[in-house]
């Protein structure tokens, strides 16, 4: 039993079939199919695309984040912090020989004994990587930012950006060349 719609001075009313037999709803005048839809399914409201375009393009940034630092495992990850400090003193000697006893870097002197390489082959690499990663995702932030930006100036521009932020393009401008993230 499916309520059927109609207007009543100013407003829209509902009747169940049973109540229309009943002649409750006679002299009205039934809703259109575009207004009952209309009535059911409002439209959203700006800042609700405006939500919804950010939350795809989180999402986006979140997967691209995630591919690139899914390759560590969690732990070594929560120990880039102190790779990169050890790596960074011991490179600031690197025209210094020998390397005073005072200067430890017992992570990497671990790591690098047990990889059988030399501990600033190693504080190389661990900078090289760093420096990587930063320019990695300080590209993918500012591409999140950007939609960020672009989205908050629709919204600044109201109704008439709201066919814009219903199709709003969240992969737009993730893509970029090797040459492209080094510039």
């Amino acid at each position: 039993m499916q309520n059927r719609y109609f207007h009543h001075l100013g407003s829209v009313v509902a009747f169940n079939p049973l109540q229309i037999a009943e002649g409750f709803a006679e002299g009205l005048q039934e809703l259109t199919e575009a207004e009952k839809q209309a009535l059911l399914n409002p439209p959203k409201t700006l800042q609700e695309l405006a939500i919804e375009a950010m939350a795809q393009v989180n999402a986006e940034y979140t997967k691209r984040m995630g591919a690139i630092a899914e390759v560590y495992p969690l732990h070594e990850r929560e120990s880039w912090p102190v790779q990169l400090q050890e790596a960074n003193l011991l490179l600031s000697y690197a025209d210094v020989a020998p390397i005073p006893e005072t200067v430890k870097t017992p992570w990497i002197d671990q790591c690098a004994h047990q990889r059988g390489m030399d501990r600033m082959e190693l504080a190389a690499r661990i900078v090289a990587k760093d420096e990587g990663y930063r320019t990695a995702s300080g590209f993918l932030s500012g591409v999140r930012q950007w939609h960020e930006d672009c989205i908050d100036l629709l919204l600044t521009r109201g109704e008439e950006a709201r066919d814009e932020l219903q199709a709003y393009d969240h992969l737009q401008g993730w893509e970029r060349t090797e040459e492209q993230l080094a510039t």
